[in-house]
């Protein structure tokens, strides 16, 4: 008998480097087959290679740009023939301040971010659902809450905003498999010790959690079903306070009638 037919198959986006390849590490440690999808086929050939001298997990390296149709379409292609588990990690930071930002970044930013994740997801779903079994972890950043926090010379409003997308869209797919068997998780980091600042050309920052405790704190969560990990938070209850904020801004806020202060002044 094959041995692999027993194991679980994961793929795994952005896994060459940072938390997609302590993503791939941990999973290969815990018995899963791989499919690390990354652009560069010099780092995922020796991530594969480091993988299998230490563990019998089979990995199958998928070298794709996200960005492009073309990858993407493959990714989508690969996770159709079935899969257990799919991350969606690839990302880059593209930080400058708005008005300065290249077209063609925030074009980017928008494809790794959003499209992808979404496409990923649906992808997951539509294999997923006829056996309702199977999990999606959607890589996200604390910075998908900043919108009310100054940013000053780190400004970064694409990034950020596409991180939210990730988070809204990422919970409400959640709500929407959930009965039918599918873990559903996004996972909000704050700094990592990983190269994303040096590809960014910015200085790491000097607290920051390592990709490691990132990934387990990720994989516990999924575990115990929880729909948003915030690796560093410890108390949980803030995320359930934000969602409640969030439900009272909805009632308060769907209502017919104007708000006070948005009401004409009443006649002399």
């Amino acid at each position: 008998m094959d041995e692999s037919a027993a194991r679980p198959l994961a793929l795994i986006t952005g896994a060459s480097s940072g938390l997609g390849r302590a993503y791939a590490v941990q999973l290969a440690a815990a018995g899963w087959d791989l499919i690390p999808v990354a652009r560069r086929e010099e780092r995922l050939e020796a991530l594969a290679a480091e993988i299998r001298a230490t563990s019998p997990v089979r990995v199958e390296p998928l070298v794709a740009d996200l960005t492009d149709p073309a990858g993407l379409a493959a990714a989508e292609a690969r996770i159709a023939q079935g899969v257990g588990l799919v991350v969606n990690s690839a990302g880059f930071a593209g930080y400058m301040p708005f008005a300065t930002l290249p077209p063609e970044v925030a074009d980017d930013l928008v494809a790794i971010h959003v499209r992808a994740v979404t496409r990923l997801t649906r992808a997951a779903v539509a294999v997923m659902l006829p056996r309702r079994d199977g999990a999606i972890i959607n890589v996200a950043s604390l910075l998908a809450f900043s919108e009310s926090v100054s940013m000053g010379r780190f400004a970064r409003a694409t990034y950020a905003g596409c991180k939210a997308y990730i988070v809204t869209f990422t919970q409400l797919v959640a709500q929407e498999v959930a009965a039918q068997g599918i873990r559903v998780q996004v996972c909000c980091p704050g700094a990592v010790a990983t190269e994303f600042h040096d590809v960014a050309g910015m200085a790491r920052p000097v607290a920051a959690m390592s990709a490691d405790d990132v990934v387990a704190a990720s994989l516990h969560a999924l575990e115990v079903a929880e729909t948003v990990c915030v690796p560093a938070l410890e108390d949980a209850g803030v995320v359930e306070r934000y969602h409640d904020a969030q439900r009272q801004m909805l009632a308060q806020g769907n209502l017919p009638a104007l708000a006070a202060r948005y009401r004409p002044p009443a006649p002399g």
